[in-house]
């Protein structure tokens, strides 16, 4: 797929994923002509219908915009458990909510922190940990970070 054609089909599909009230969180075309996906909801987590009815609702408005949608796969999935937070949108979000954070840096006493999300701003975020006081961390300083549920099993 030549370069313009590959950037006016994500533009496209970031369209309908936005004007379905989602939002596209990681979206590229691999090499093989696979559409994958990851969406996202501002205010809510994502059902397995949700990506359902996402990848049927691509599908339609994609071949109606005169894309052969029988020559690519499209993979649709939602961010999953253990999503990652790469905006601080996504740490306001989530306040209240268990995170793994693995922070830069290699003088430090602790590098991989897991903790609580206790209140977050456009420039970082305090991180409650498991143990020790709270830490007041510029999102330049992370290098990963990821909700972290306990999860019932």
């Amino acid at each position: 797929m030549k370069p313009e054609a590959r950037h006016a089909l994500l533009n496209d599909v970031r369209t309908i994923v936005t004007d379905s009230g989602f939002e596209a969180m990681r979206l590229v075309i691999s090499q093989d002509g696979t559409i994958r996906l990851v969406l996202d909801h501002p205010s809510r987590r994502v059902t397995v219908e949700d990506t359902t009815r996402m990848n049927v609702r691509l599908r339609k408005a994609l071949e109606a915009r005169g894309y052969p949608v029988d020559d690519f796969a499209l993979d649709v999935e939602s961010p999953g458990a253990d999503r990652a937070l790469t905006e601080p949108r996504h740490y306001v979000r989530f306040k209240g909510e268990r995170v793994r954070v693995v922070r830069r840096g290699e003088n430090l006493k602790q590098r991989v922190v897991t903790g609580v999300i206790t209140a977050a701003s456009d420039r970082g975020f305090t991180l409650k940990p498991e143990t020790g006081p709270s830490l007041d961390l510029a999102y330049a300083e992370i290098s990963e970070a990821r909700l972290d549920p306990v999860l019932p099993f």
